[in-house]
This record gives C-alpha cells, sequence and structure tokens, in this order.
C-alpha cells in the first residue's frame, strides 16, 4: 500500500485530510473508484482492498 502524504497540508495539525489512488478497490462498473456507502455499492466491495 502506498501512502500519499502533502508536506503543504502537513504544516497545519488541526487540519484532518486523506487522499487516494486509484489502486485498490475491487468494485466494478459505474462504481469503479467508489469509496462511499451512500450510493448504493456493496458495502462489502465499499470495505474490500485488493493491496
Amino acid at each position: 500500500m502506498n501512502i500519499v502524504r502533502s508536506k503543504i497540508l502537513e504544516q497545519f495539525p488541526n487540519l484532518v485530510f486523506g487522499m487516494s489512488t486509484r489502486f485498490g478497490g475491487v468494485s466494478g462498473g459505474a462504481y469503479d473508484l467508489n469509496m462511499s456507502f451512500n450510493v448504493g455499492d456493496d458495502p462489502e466491495d465499499v470495505k474490500e482492498k485488493d493491496w
């Protein structure tokens, strides 16, 4: 798993942030890059990672 960090955003200790890449998802079709439980994708697919 790659962790993407931001030197600029790390300067703000009260800021919580996250970044993602296209790698690691298992959903397909319309949900290819989905990371939300609120759009109709199978919740188990959203939680699953293949990395």
